[in-house]
């Protein structure tokens, strides 16, 4: 349909310059032609004469009456089947026989040919891959893929903390674990790793516990310089004992995070870490202060400081006063570094949004730095996920591990399905894709910038909006298929009013995906699709797509376009279609 809102939108601009509307003005005019929600309303409408009032001094519903003339003189009734005046509103509708658009890619202006690098998930090695990850690697994928059905070329990027304090915390905090380092084959990577999560857990208790007895004790003051000093052995690799359990722990950590990527469908170009990055961005930072016109300054006890408050925004240290870069100066190096690789026309980053703050004193720093790089950078944030009654903190130990809540979801899976007349290989496979499907559709349906509550039993189940639903729906179509096969084919009747709505509903898929591009929001198509779903059931409910041993062209026709469009709209999303259930 997107032909069609361009030709609409063509044919009201001319309607304001046929009545004298200066250039001027009509660049001034931000008018909409969207898809109706309401589709006993027309297919697509237009708020033109609501916004025009004021240039044309005229009551909405006048304008409106007057555009409706126009458009039904300049209008393909082969198009077209009727154009009304509702209020300040045009609805338009389209004939019955409009054909659903077989291209994959919907061309957005802002998006074909452009080079477009997505950096998501970004987990740190020896903490555990938490709901947060989880959250970011959904979005991400969803957002990258609609990246490439706009007609951008587009690379999928991870940044890796495996340098910093909270690193530190974690390698001093091993002095304290009761249980031995599990070296042993026997011991399976997920147990390794979650003895990393734990080792951090433990060094920020015991860190804790040294600062309720205050920051100016002595017993804090040496917690704080143990960490202190193993920051900076793993930094500069000066501790042999050290770079061995900091190796072998990292390679642990990615081995686990590769396991996970396997299971959600991403598979990444490249994997930037901050040991790397680190050292770029202090060389940047170093050189900047030889300038006369330096953007950084010197802070408390020597450290590298960017004023922020100069800027609207918060101070922050870019390198502390023991000399190391801090995580704000491995972000320039992480920009340098993308953009050597690949110079792209645009970086999109996607994190939680509580780092929003931090991104704008770092894109602001790095735009000063090098206006090429920054000026093509874009964060997108997303709110927090939540499980009803549980509170996720890795510092803590009250964490939601990512790959937990997958794995509960994949038994949760296997638990409805483990009666049906399926092999245990099948069992394992689908219980596994239809889990992924709960977690991320959960995540897609809603806006991802709030927070998002996750409910396990909705999100697997097989009636409503749920991932598994619309999975159901290809299921349920290719059932139907597999049926016909040997039968008569026959020209058959009409569509009922069921089928008109599901062939209407079909067209609107390209439109749904540009406005997800457009607003880099995913969850128009998982609207989208459910509302998809819930028609064809209603349509299949009321007709018959085999009668007398003969198959309806018209009706199997119609339930081959539907399964083509959930599987695209699915796929988009990443989310696996699975062929039985």
């Amino acid at each position: 349909m997107l032909p069609i809102a361009d030709l609409i939108k063509t044919n009201c601009i001319s309607f304001l310059k046929i009545n004298n509307i200066s250039d001027e003005d009509i660049e001034k005019i931000k008018f909409v032609v969207d898809i109706n929600k309401d589709i006993d309303k027309g297919d697509m409408y237009s708020n033109f004469a609501l916004v025009t009032s004021k240039v044309f001094n005229q009551k909405p519903i006048v304008i409106a009456i007057n555009l409706v003339e126009y458009l039904n003189q300049q209008l393909d009734k082969n198009i077209f089947k009727k154009i009304e005046a509702v209020d300040a509103y045009v609805n338009f509708y389209l004939v019955n026989n409009f054909e659903v658009s077989k291209n994959t890619i919907i061309y957005h202006k802002d998006f074909t040919g452009k080079k477009i690098a997505y950096e998501y998930t970004d987990p740190n090695p020896m903490k555990e891959f938490h709901i947060g990850h989880l959250m970011a690697n959904t979005i991400g994928e969803a957002v990258s893929r609609l990246g490439s059905i706009a007609g951008a070329n587009i690379k999928r990027y991870s940044y890796q903390g495996d340098a910093g304090r909270h690193l530190a915390v974690t390698m001093w905090g091993l002095r304290f674990m009761e249980t031995p380092w599990p070296d042993a084959d026997s011991i399976s990577i997920t147990d390794k790793v979650k003895f990393l999560g734990l080792a951090y857990v433990t060094g920020n208790k015991k860190l804790a516990e040294a600062k309720e007895k205050g920051e100016e004790s002595d017993e804090y003051k040496k917690v704080i310089s143990e960490i202190e000093i193993m920051n900076k052995k793993i930094y500069d690799r000066s501790d042999e004992e050290v770079n061995l359990l900091y190796d072998l722990g990292r390679e642990w950590s990615l081995q686990k995070f590769e396991e996970l990527y396997e299971i959600l469908g991403t598979k990444f170009d490249h994997y930037f870490f901050e040991s790397i990055t680190a050292p770029l961005g202090l060389e940047i930072v170093k050189e900047n202060l030889t300038k006369s016109d330096t953007i950084f300054s010197h802070g408390d006890n020597d450290a590298i400081i960017f004023k922020g408050e100069d800027y609207g925004l918060h101070t922050r240290v870019f390198i502390n006063a023991k000399g190391i870069p801090t995580y704000e100066a491995k972000e320039i190096g992480l920009a340098k570094m993308k953009y050597d690789l690949w110079n792209f026309d645009e970086s999109v980053v996607i994190t939680a949004n509580e780092q929003n703050e931090v991104f704008k004193v770092t894109n602001k720093v790095i735009t000063m730095l090098m206006p090429d790089i920054g000026s093509k950078m874009k964060h997108l944030s997303h709110g927090m996920m939540k499980l009803v009654g549980e509170k996720m903190s890795s510092r803590t130990g009250k964490i939601i591990a990512g790959d937990e809540l997958v794995e509960d979801m994949m038994s949760a899976s296997y638990e409805k399905m483990k009666d049906r007349d399926l092999t245990e290989e099948e069992k394992k496979s689908i219980s596994c894709d239809v889990a992924v499907a709960g977690i991320k559709f959960s995540i897609l349906k809603q806006n991802f910038r709030k927070d998002i509550v996750f409910d396990k039993e909705k999100s697997l189940s097989l009636e409503g909006d749920s991932g598994p639903y619309i999975q159901y729906a290809i299921v349920r179509i290719n059932s139907i298929v597999k049926k016909t096969e040997g039968l008569d084919i026959v020209s058959g009747k009409d569509f009922s009013i069921e089928g008109e709505n599901l062939n209407r509903t079909l067209w609107r898929y390209d439109h749904i995906c540009y406005k997800a591009v457009d607003e880099f929001a995913p969850q128009y198509v998982a609207q989208y699709l459910i509302d998809l779903a819930s028609r064809f059931n209603s349509f299949y409910s009321k007709n018959k797509i085999i009668e007398d041993e003969k198959v309806n062209k018209k009706l199997l026709d119609l339930c081959l376009k539907t399964r083509d469009i959930l599987t695209q709209g699915l796929t988009v999303l990443g989310i696996r279609v699975v062929e039985k259930m």
